[in-house]
């Protein structure tokens, strides 16, 4: 498998939850080092700077990855939703838009001994 094909499969399967989590890892590995390699703080201030920041990063990883998922799903479900209403709006429009280029003439349902224009009179 060759690198264009890689970034190919990496560019249709991208999400933002992936983004974030590749930021928490740089974070994870890249703040400790720099906390390390600080030599003006004093050695047992870097080493627990150094550890909060790795543990932070550890809790925050699975913690993007929850989040990203569960949105998704929630966004879905909405857009289902969403989806379904405006497709019943877009029946009922077409049905009344239909229902009233009913031609005066050809309008013979009786119903009550009236018929339809008597009970619905066009304004």
């Amino acid at each position: 498998m060759g690198i264009k094909e890689i970034l190919t499969n990496l560019g249709k399967n991208n999400k933002p939850t992936y983004a974030v989590m590749a930021i928490a890892v740089v974070k994870g590995i890249a703040r400790p080092l720099f906390t390390m390699t600080d030599k003006h703080a004093d050695p047992e201030t870097k080493k627990y700077t150094a550890i909060r920041e790795g543990l932070t990063e550890v809790v925050a990883i699975p913690t993007y990855f929850a989040c990203g998922e569960l949105a998704s799903k929630v966004a879905d479900k909405l857009k289902r939703t969403s989806i379904r209403k405006t497709e019943r709006k877009t029946k009922l429009y077409v049905l009344r838009s239909l229902y009233s280029s009913v031609s005066c003439d050809s309008c013979t349902c009786v119903s009550n001994n009236k018929t339809f224009h008597e009970k619905n009179p066009r304004e």
